[in-house]
């Protein structure tokens, strides 16, 4: 009794220390409102914009329900399934804040995160104790980012989706990690065991994971093909393979197909920069040394099966992170779990066979966690930093009042489609579910492109009749002219009229 009383303890201690780590820059940055501003409900360092996107599809939820159409762009005519676990959640709470929505979604993530680390460290580990190891590690676990701040930007604190910290961040990335993890997990239980219902729980797992990660299914299959190499190859198992092959391929095939003739068809160009093998050392640390010393060294024996089928995890996701598509980096997504535990059998190992005492593996140990915190530490106080900011407001934390008010206007009026420069484009949809022509680089086809028609409208570089075939043919009916847009000259055509105006923003109706 006192050792299960322990366990949850820890666990608690552990899921209170994530959501602080994770989350107090948030509360910290709107207790830090600057004098005539209103917070934009996130302190996100680097990707802010895509925390705008979730937001905005659960407000989009809450009045459309599930199928989501995308607002970063004005001419999508066509809602598929798109980010589901935010239009669900806005569904289900039609009336209540998107940012308490966002939050209180993110700690039930946290929590399934770690319950369902837990259970699949245990799986491979056989220890409890380790089992929580593991948490806390993944929690606070850095590479040597903070070593070459000033030499390149290290993926442990530039990229998103490297470490765990996007998917404690991001609800629909830690369920989408929950079900890779769990998915992995099930699959290697399937192939120890024989247990049909391990395939299935598997099997499970990948389906929904569609909806989220769709391209994981490759690396599955290539797991599953390759480590039934070191085992028994029954016909059970080749069956399994080629069933589940055969059917999360056409499933993803058709998943693809919908979004392609979405308005997310963007999404499928992203193009992600390759991490270097230096960035990747830099990103692991420790951890990738002793990743090539098991893989290098590792014997096909029956006790060494859970390092063999980590060791292919990590091995088969390195290998795809490097092919030539557009979303391959994202293979690396959730690696320092496996790392991670790869890292804990091989000390555990070491212990069992005398080559180290646990003294000095303290001392190492010790050293190790002080290496990586100053990483963990940084990423903690840009965070803080950016909300202490006096002369130079950061504009993805806080956002003028007047602008919030023009916001509650233009969300009354009936129409869609509103023009304007990127920064503003990014937060309409969020405060006012409406789609604007230019708001996400990524979620916006031809970004560049319309960057560059903004700029020579808004500086009137358009005739009258190019401007108006301009906003009608791309289904505009309001244009938000800011500070922002003013930089770019005055605009002056007959055909739109001013609705709105307070202080430095102005919106202006297309008359047709």
């Amino acid at each position: 009794m006192k050792k299960y009383l322990i366990a949850i303890i820890a666990f608690f201690i552990l899921y209170l220390f994530t959501i602080f780590l994770n989350n107090y820059p948030t509360f910290y940055a709107a207790k830090k409102i600057p004098s005539g501003f209103i917070y934009s409900g996130h302190a996100s360092w680097f990707d802010p914009w895509d925390l705008n996107v979730y937001l905005s599809s659960i407000r989009y939820g809450q009045k459309h329900g599930l199928l989501l159409k995308n607002l970063y762009t004005t001419n999508d005519k066509t809602p598929i399934i798109m980010y589901p676990a935010y239009t669900i959640l806005g569904m289900l709470f039609p009336n209540s804040s998107i940012f308490h929505l966002y939050y209180f979604f993110q700690f039930i993530t946290i929590f399934i995160i770690i319950v369902s680390l837990i259970y699949s460290s245990f799986v491979f580990l056989k220890d409890i104790k380790l089992s929580f190891i593991t948490i806390l590690l993944v929690t606070i676990s850095r590479g040597y980012g903070w070593l070459f701040i000033n030499t390149f930007k290290s993926p442990d604190l530039f990229v998103t989706g490297f470490a765990f910290r996007s998917s404690f961040q991001r609800p629909h990335e830690g369920i989408g990690m929950v079900l890779y993890i769990l998915a992995f997990t099930f699959l290697y239980s399937f192939l120890i065991t024989n247990r049909g219902k391990y395939f299935i729980l598997s099997f499970f797992c990948n389906i929904i994971q569609i909806f989220f990660y769709p391209y994981y299914y490759v690396n599955y299959l290539l797991i599953f093909s390759i480590f039934i190499l070191f085992t028994n190859k029954s016909t059970n198992k080749i069956m399994s393979l080629t069933m589940s092959g055969t059917v999360l391929a056409i499933l993803s095939f058709i998943y693809y197909i919908s979004i392609y003739n979405s308005g997310f068809a963007s999404d499928l160009a992203e193009q992600q920069p390759t991490i270097s093998p230096l960035g990747l050392l830099s990103g692991y640390g420790i951890y990738l040394p002793i990743f090539l010393f098991c893989f290098f060294s590792l014997k096909n024996k029956i006790e060494n099966r859970p390092l063999i089928f980590l060791c292919l995890w990590v091995f088969i996701s390195l290998l795809l992170s490097y092919f030539p598509l557009g979303f391959s980096r994202f293979y690396l997504r959730g690696l320092y779990f496996p790392l991670i535990i790869i890292t804990l059998i091989t000390i555990k190992n070491f212990i069992q066979q005398k080559k180290i005492t646990v003294p000095i593996l303290g001392f190492f140990a010790g050293l190790y966690i002080i290496s990586i915190i100053p990483s963990t530490l940084y990423i903690f106080y840009k965070r803080l930093n950016e909300a202490n900011l006096t002369n130079n407001i950061n504009g993805w934390y806080y956002l003028p009042k007047d602008y919030f008010d023009a916001f509650k206007f233009l969300d009354k009026l009936p129409n869609d489609g509103v023009l304007s420069d990127y920064w503003i484009g990014n937060h309409i949809p969020v405060f006012t579910n409406k789609s604007v022509y230019l708001g996400h680089l990524i979620q916006t086809p031809n970004a560049k492109e319309r960057t560059k028609q903004i700029q020579e409208f808004f500086s009137n570089q358009y005739s009258p009749t190019q401007a108006k075939t301009f906003l009608t043919e791309n289904h505009i009916n309001y244009i938000f002219y800011g500070l922002q847009e003013r930089q770019y000259g005055k605009i002056n055509y007959d055909f739109i009229k001013s609705i709105y105006t307070k202080k430095d923003v102005t919106i202006l109706k297309v008359l047709k």
